[in-house]
């Protein structure tokens, strides 16, 4: 699976490339592709807590703090999420990426643990931040401030205790 994503990457920024456009667009608008897509790697086994999905990882800095994340890009994955999965370590998270920017609703359905909500426009600038969310919130629902394209949920306290700033922007690195 990792092959044929590393293939279809290549073809779509090939064809960009030799296009001279993004290929991908909202309101004839370009889209920056984000960047971890060539350098991915998939991980995870069927008998996982993720269940019988597949999750692709990268590395992310925020600020100072490398993070493990692994990627929710699909509709099913993004349901999903980290629901019913054991406690992230300090330095994971979840990214999920949706095909256009919106203001997308979160819950802590089935979750075992607290996040924080990192929301990411498609600058990779973060344009809010809900810390501390209980699983007892289940079922209120939870939104930015701003459109968001990506949202990133990492362990309760991440965000106060890295600083994490609505303001700052996220980079992607290539994982380890």
């Amino acid at each position: 699976m990792s092959e044929i994503i590393k293939l279809l990457t290549s073809i779509i920024l090939s064809l960009q490339a030799l296009l001279g456009a993004n290929l991908a667009t909202i309101n004839n608008q370009p889209i920056p592709m984000p960047v971890f897509f060539p350098t991915h790697e998939v991980v995870g086994t069927p008998t996982e807590t993720s269940g019988s999905m597949y999750y692709a990882t990268t590395t992310i800095l925020i600020g100072n703090t490398n993070l493990t994340i692994k990627i929710a890009d699909t509709p099913a994955k993004r349901e999903r999420g980290l629901s019913g999965t054991a406690p992230l370590t300090e330095n994971e998270g979840m990214l999920f990426i949706f095909d256009q920017p919106n203001y997308y609703q979160f819950w802590m359905k089935d979750m075992n643990y607290p996040l924080d909500i990192i929301w990411v426009d498609n600058n990779y600038q973060i344009v809010d931040i809900t810390p501390n969310l209980s699983p007892s919130t289940y079922p209120q629902t939870f939104t930015s401030k701003k459109s968001a394209g990506f949202v990133l949920e990492v362990s309760a306290g991440f965000s106060k205790k890295n600083q994490v700033r609505v303001g700052e922007t996220i980079k992607v690195k290539s994982p380890p």
